[in-house]
């Protein structure tokens, strides 16, 4: 028995293939597209848990300053008003630190925008140079610039994180005093 096969001829047609620098050019830009699109998210989770997390805390001093204040203060009318007053710093802090993670959060996204923009430009200048040498010397300035621009960032986010972290404690260390002088004064009377 004979079998015969026959071989199916396929012709295809090449593609032109792109320069190695448009295809790493066009690389670059969907990492950094993706990159923004991961920053977004991030930011959008770590302010969404700072806030579950602020609010929590905030119902423990609620708990704690009410229970404090039962115990020690002895008429009902002294309760409610150490209660409201407690009650309404707590929710003074709470609109700051809001306002001031809000804050940060947008300072945080527009920091790692503008440092993706410049890292796809910087990436693009390397691939102009023509020598090591040239190549070497723009990666020395670059970085150079990107450590100046850290620090600089860093400082930034940092005074404004302890002027948040002050905003935030000011109402209720306000409450505190204000409660402490009044156990005081009925504790001497």
């Amino acid at each position: 028995m004979e079998i015969m096969m026959t071989a199916k001829k396929t012709t295809r047609t090449a593609k032109p293939a792109k320069p190695a620098a448009v295809e790493l050019t066009e690389t670059i830009e969907t990492a950094v597209a993706a990159g923004k699109e991961f920053v977004v998210k991030a930011s959008a989770d770590t302010a969404t848990k700072g806030v579950d997390k602020a609010i929590a805390m905030s119902k423990e001093q609620v708990n704690a300053a009410a229970k404090a204040g039962t115990e020690v203060l002895k008429s009902y009318e002294d309760v409610v008003g150490f209660g409201k007053e407690s009650i309404d710093a707590v929710v003074t802090a709470n609109v700051i630190l809001m306002k001031g993670l809000q804050e940060l959060n947008t300072q945080f996204f527009g920091i790692t925008t503008f440092s993706l923009e410049k890292n796809a430009e910087a990436t693009k200048k390397l691939f102009t140079c023509k020598t090591p040498e040239e190549f070497f010397a723009l990666q020395n300035d670059l970085a150079k610039a990107n450590y100046d621009d850290v620090l600089v960032e860093f400082q930034k986010m940092s005074n404004l994180s302890v002027k948040v972290a002050d905003d935030f404690f000011a109402p209720i260390g306000k409450q505190v005093d204000a409660a402490v002088e009044k156990i005081t004064k009925q504790l001497v009377a």
